[in-house]
């Protein structure tokens, strides 16, 4: 720590005082053994007080911080000697009116350390995360300083230490009108606050807008949400072409010609299918593969997300077809996809049962648009999602229907074996009934029945 002292001492005279904001000191306890008997090395109180008043009297305010250490390392200090060490540090703190930060008891994996004195580069960034919230709470770093951390800074601290995580997101968002946000500028109000959070937040994931959903309250997660997409709004209708992409499972699934020609054939947009030929069993991808195939064979422009040879190109709006939140493929998933592209949900399937679980999803709270296939589906996700505005749902009713009221489509469905005074029943069971599946719909109370009507039909 003396040598320390004598190096912050040669800086402090090298500019002039107040251009340094404050310093940082880092203190450890260390062990020297004495017959076996380990023993912590006491602080030099005098030094450290000598210390914080040379940053003082400098105009930069003094930090003394403690770092976690290996536990094969803290294990060597016995309770007493722990609580000298803090106490020492305290105590000086407290005489010199300096900061102490401890963070000796973080609860960090012993696997981030690369050896028993130091971390690895995840361990290290962590540390750094935490860190950071710690003199942000001490009022040391501003808003400003946490707004502008890149997206990783996030993601670390979520990871490692969830709690603090928590405790800096409520700090920022859930107190809009507390004194953090005025020392921004003089005249900063709760609109400013929506307006500054939207634009450090625009270029983040869809992730981290889900987190905000848990811990604002609805108006104002849908107003910061309102603003956000605003932003990647605007910046998409100043582009010369947009992209907009679609994502399935089965080409059965599909329902978008009439959209994809339309923007297909606008100089103003590039659509994209994007299917995965290798995501499920044999015969699932022996299906996707054909589906691959006949799109392509149609002209469709279609990425084949197993493909590693091809870079997946960033979409400005994307539709999923599937209403899970792990459904989209990894490159799209809310972990994964920032927030300068729009994502849009409507369900492969005509919607007319209670899913309010799922209704409530992390997937459902973030969407820019929502477009429902049947009132149903509208009113129960504008009653069971606890966050998601209405302004952002669309009563678009079920697209695989919209054949029915064109005034020139033309039907001729050719059956199999069939006679003309024959009966015509389709019956479709859902791909669950035959591998444990949930269980939907009644397929598995009537099968027999259908089995043996049919049967007995044909004999007929």
């Amino acid at each position: 720590m003396q040598q320390s002292y004598l190096i912050a001492e040669h800086v402090f005279s090298h500019v002039k005082p107040g251009t340094i904001k404050f310093v940082l000191i880092g203190l450890s306890p260390y062990v020297v053994s004495d017959k076996d008997s380990p023993v912590a090395c006491k602080v030099e109180e005098t030094i450290l007080e000598n210390y914080f008043k040379l940053c003082l009297d400098n105009g930069a305010r003094p930090v003394a911080f403690v770092l976690p250490v290996h536990s094969s390392l803290k294990n060597l200090y016995d309770a007493d000697t722990l609580k000298l060490f803090r106490d020492t540090i305290n105590k000086a703190a407290r005489k010199c009116k300096a900061d102490f930060i401890d963070l000796l008891d973080a609860k960090i994996p012993d696997k981030r350390f690369k050896d028993k004195a130091h971390f690895d580069s995840d361990g290290s960034s962590a540390i750094s995360a935490l860190l950071s919230a710690k003199l942000y709470f001490a009022n040391i770093f501003s808003v400003g300083n946490i707004l502008h951390m890149d997206n990783k800074y996030f993601d670390v601290l979520a990871k490692y230490f969830p709690n603090d995580y928590k405790s800096l997101i409520h700090h920022i968002f859930c107190r809009m009108a507390c004194d953090d946000f005025k020392r921004l500028s003089e005249t900063l109000s709760k609109e400013n606050c929506m307006d500054l959070m939207a634009r450090a937040f625009s270029e983040r994931t869809y992730d981290h807008l889900a987190k905000l959903s848990d811990m604002l309250s609805k108006d104002d997660y849908n107003d910061l949400a309102a603003r956000i997409f605003e932003i990647s709004a605007e910046k998409i209708r100043r582009k010369d072409k947009i992209k907009v992409g679609f994502s399935f499972i089965y080409g059965s699934m599909w329902f978008g010609d009439d959209l994809y020609n339309l923007l297909a054939n606008d100089e103003r947009f590039e659509p994209t299918l994007f299917l995965n030929t290798k995501s499920g069993n044999k015969g699932r991808n022996e299906e996707a593969l054909k589906d691959f195939e006949r799109f392509k064979a149609h002209g469709i422009n279609i990425f084949d997300l197993n493909d590693r040879t091809l870079t997946i190109p960033a979409q400005d709006v994307f539709f999923c077809l599937m209403p899970y939140t792990n459904s989209p493929p990894a490159p799209f998933r809310l972990v994964n996809l920032h927030l300068t592209t729009l994502l849009v949900s409507f369900s492969y399937s005509l919607s007319v049962a209670d899913r309010g679980g799922l209704l409530n999803s992390a997937f459902y709270r973030v969407l820019w648009k929502m477009f429902a296939s049947s009132p149903v589906e509208f009113e129960m996700l504008r009653t069971k999602n606890k966050v998601f505005s209405a302004s952002r749902m669309v009563y678009s009713g079920y697209p695989k229907q919209d054949i029915f009221f064109k005034p020139d489509s033309k039907f001729h469905f050719d059956w199999k074996m069939a006679r003309p005074n024959a009966k015509k029943i389709i019956w479709a069971p859902h791909h669950s009934v035959v591998n444990n599946g949930p269980l939907l719909s009644t397929f598995h109370w009537n099968y027999k029945f259908m089995y043996e009507f049919a049967r007995e039909s044909y004999k007929e």
